[in-house]
Order: structure tokens, then sequence, then C-alpha cells
């Protein structure tokens, strides 16, 4: 499997990009909670997996829905690491980010500020859906 100039490679990119806003939210989360909680159900049982699968994760589920929600926005306009891995194939590994930056290069302003507007259009949904789960 080719990673480099594909469509694995513009994930891979968004993944790198989008990471570390969704890690500090869960971290916070996590660290707020009491530790009582894994050790109640160690207590009754429960293995490590049905610990974060019942007890932790739905006590975090709000700071991983926002920095989901979060890492979504910052790899949609992500530019320079979806350029270096996924390329800049037309039809194939182009984003909208990546249109906007071509629109410029060619001297298509108008297209660039359609394009930046529709991704102005998706940023606030995304804020909206944030404002929605309570995380600003």
């Amino acid at each position: 499997m080719e990673v480099v100039f594909s469509f694995w490679g513009v994930l891979i990119a968004s993944l790198i990009a989008g990471l570390p806003l969704v890690v500090k939210p869960v971290q916070s989360a996590l660290e707020s909670l009491s530790a009582r909680l894994g050790e109640a159900a160690r207590v009754l049982g429960k293995g490590e997996p049905e610990i974060f699968l019942r007890v932790l994760l739905p006590n975090i589920r709000g700071s991983l829905a926002a920095g989901l929600v979060l890492g979504l926005g910052r790899s949609l306009g992500e530019v320079g690491i979806t350029l270096m891995l996924g390329g800049n194939v037309s039809g194939r590994t182009t984003t909208v980010s990546l249109e906007i930056f071509n629109a410029v290069g060619g001297g298509e302003f108008e297209r660039a500020a359609v394009l930046s507007l529709l991704l102005g259009l998706v940023s606030l949904a995304l804020f909206a859906v944030l404002r929605r789960l309570g995380a600003l």
C-alpha cells in the first residue's frame, strides 16, 4: 500500500494535524475523574477494557466529542502536512484547503473566496456543534 500521494497520505496528514486537539481535552477529562471509579469497578471484578468502555468512556464522552470536532476543524484547514503526505494530485488527493491554495496560485481569486467562504461556514457549523456540546 502506497501512502505518499494517496488518500491514505491525506488521512494520515489529517490525523497528525488534528490529534493534539483531541488528546488535550480527553487528557484533562480523564485527569479530572476520580480514581475511585476505576477502583470500584476493579473491586467488582471488571477488567481494564470493560472499565474503559463502561466507566471511563461514558464520563468523558463530551470531552471526546469536543476534541474530535476540534481535530476535524483543524484537519479541514490543513495545507502543509496534507501537501507533503497527500500531494496535490487533482481529483485524488485534493482537499478544500488545497483547492483554495491552488486557486490563489492560479489567480482565481473569486473561486478561492467562494471556497474560503464555504470552509468558513463549515467552521461556524463546527463551532455551533461545540456550543451545543457545552464545550465552549
